[in-house]
């Protein structure tokens, strides 16, 4: 189908239980560690570039809109029927009336409550996202450093927050206030952010 897929997620708990998120708002689910897929999609067209599950399922999946369209058709999407079908969740905000979707990237959630999702910082103010409610509410923070694009979100095991974007990898201990922590060099885009153990 000429789908490009981004993201790959598998169950720790039961890893018979899998995602794959990609390109027109794709997910397909495996309920057989691999062995056959079945597909959905997202209520809009985003190439998906995180997906993770908090059970089988509840699960999120975030992206940004095609490169042919408004960021608008991007956004964080929830389920909570293993992938079969996806609510919009997305961050809003009003503005003259109008309600405006505010671009996202990646996600990360720990439960079904609680999580964070990033986006912005190409030529815009880094944007950091913080529920406590599932998606049904949202706390944004910005932060301001040029020309850099937060792309991905994990939790840690000394119970802080990582984020990277290009150049950076930015540090919160609530998920709400980011700082930068460190340096990775030149501001080239960093897609993924991983941790292993303690490293």
């Amino acid at each position: 189908d000429n789908t490009r897929y981004l993201d790959i997620f598998f169950l720790p708990s039961n890893a018979q239980y899998g995602w794959i998120s990609g390109h027109n708002g794709l997910v397909l689910r495996t309920t057989d560690g691999g062995m056959t897929w079945r597909g959905s999609t997202t209520p809009v067209t985003a190439q998906l570039e995180d997906i993770v599950f908090v059970s089988e399922q509840v699960g999120f999946c975030s992206g940004m809109a095609k490169q042919e369209e408004p960021y608008s058709t991007g956004g964080v999407f929830k389920t909570t029927d293993g992938g079969a079908t996806w609510a919009d969740i997305t961050p809003t905000t009003i503005n003259n009336g109008q309600t405006m979707r505010f671009p996202v990237f990646g996600c990360h959630f720990t439960t079904e409550r609680e999580g964070v999702a990033v986006g912005g910082g190409c030529g815009a103010p880094q944007l950091f996202y913080r529920t406590h409610d599932g998606g049904k509410s949202w706390i944004i923070a910005w932060a301001q450093e040029p020309m850099s694009g937060v792309s991905h979100a994990i939790p840690s095991a000394d119970g802080n927050w990582y984020a990277s974007s290009s150049g950076y990898v930015w540090k919160s201990v609530d998920g709400v206030q980011w700082s930068k922590f460190a340096t990775t060099g030149e501001k080239y885009w960093q897609e993924g952010f991983a941790q292993q153990g303690n490293t």
